[in-house]
């Protein structure tokens, strides 16, 4: 069971982050990071004997982590108010400029340019969007 999670976690995983990020449901992209998170503290807190370890489950739970730390941003880049102006200040902050078509823009494209260390700021123009 914890090889097919992980197996279909690294196959959303790959589809949030080298999909085109606007073109994708936010919500349930959220949702689906959040179920895996939940998924990752029962199965350890249910299955796996006090003191012990699974491998696979590790694996997972680091993995689902990575994601998780930067929900807050996927939420506010996926944010559909976002409009021109909103982007045009968010690639302001990572210093690049805004793409010609920014339904093909990528979550790892985003990342490269250095969203995470402004993601308080992206969140912030999200807001007011």
């Amino acid at each position: 069971m914890l090889w097919n999670n992980r197996n279909e976690f690294k196959k959303d995983r790959k589809e949030w982050y080298d999909g085109h990020f606007r073109q994708q449901e936010t919500e349930k992209v959220v949702a689906k990071i959040r179920m895996y998170n939940k998924l990752c503290v029962t199965t350890k807190a249910t299955k796996i004997p006090k003191g012990e370890h699974d491998a696979v489950l590790d694996a997972l739970t680091l993995e689902v982590a990575d994601v998780m730390r930067i929900i807050s941003l996927i939420e506010a880049l996926g944010q559909s108010a976002l409009l021109a102006r909103h982007w045009a200040d968010i690639f302001e902050l990572l210093k690049e400029p805004v793409p010609t078509n920014l339904l093909e823009m990528k979550l790892q494209d985003l990342l490269d340019y250095g969203a995470e260390p402004v993601m308080n700021e992206i969140i912030e123009i999200s807001q007011y969007a």
